[in-house]
């Protein structure tokens, strides 16, 4: 997701709980919705609303992220930082290249049939999501896939 380019003055404005944005290796994230999920409880998130959170999220001495943490941050994306032309480092990019995702804004019967041999490691990655994920494209078929 490109999203919008936000300056940093921006983001500040959004450190409260009912709205929160991050800066993270130079991508803005709107985090609202994630707060109240975060495993280790808000009070860990809320110092660092409207900041840049690049050290404090890889510092395992403020507080330690699984590959999971990585993966969930990604969902709430919204823009950059900056504007727009500059390049994230090669590190990063390789980082964000490494196995498929799935994107839970799309039904994802169809996309786990590609994932080929990203398969078995993704299915072993907790998810968080905000809702269920849908399965199907159709109605009809969706009703199917739940249980009551």
């Amino acid at each position: 997701m490109a999203g919008r380019v936000y300056s940093l003055e921006e983001v500040k404005q959004h450190d409260k709980e009912s709205d929160a944005w991050v800066v993270f290796k130079g991508d803005v994230f709107d985090v609202t919705k994630f707060i109240k999920e975060h495993p280790g409880g808000s009070s860990i998130v809320v110092p660092h609303l409207g900041t840049d959170i690049s050290e404090a999220f890889v510092d395992d001495d403020i507080h330690v992220h699984s590959r999971s943490a990585h993966d969930i941050i990604k969902r709430y994306k919204i823009g950059e930082i900056g504007d727009g032309s500059s390049k994230k480092s090669t590190q990063i990019v390789k980082e964000e290249k490494k196995g498929k995702e799935l994107d839970f804004t799309k039904p994802i019967i169809f996309q786990v049939g590609t994932m080929g041999t990203d398969y078995i490691e993704y299915i072993h990655k907790p998810q968080a999501l905000d809702e269920p994920a849908r399965f199907f494209e159709y109605d009809f078929f969706e009703f199917f896939s739940r249980t009551p």
